[in-house]
């Protein structure tokens, strides 16, 4: 099998006509295509796109409130950065994809 990569036209961007009688989520899938579920009441997006919005401010204000270094140019740094996210997925701030994430992060910064 050949791997080959899909172009995505502003055509297959475009909500589809036939769904039109409600209100649907403005989100598009990695795919190009558009998802179908119903939008939330005063939303453009549907309740499952908003959960992951919302996980995803969660997740982004934690890391803020964490007052890590923005580029650790010492070892000190590095460990004291290290020391915050432990301490913070063992407080239970941040959960462990957001601890790895962060992680990888500072070990590509180490570099």
């Amino acid at each position: 099998m050949q791997n080959e990569s899909i172009a995505l036209t502003s055509q297959e961007l475009t909500a589809e006509p036939r769904y039109a009688y409600y209100r649907r989520c403005q989100r598009f899938r990695k795919n190009g295509l558009q998802c179908k579920a119903p939008a939330l009441k005063d939303k453009r997006i549907c309740y499952k796109h908003d959960e992951q919005e919302a996980l995803a401010l969660r997740r982004e204000q934690a890391v803020r409130e964490l007052g890590l270094n923005e580029r650790p140019n010492d070892p000190r740094a590095m460990q004291e950065d290290l020391w915050k996210v432990a301490m913070a997925l063992v407080d239970g701030r941040i959960d462990a994809s957001t601890t790895a994430r962060l992680l990888g992060a500072l070990q590509r910064g180490s570099r």
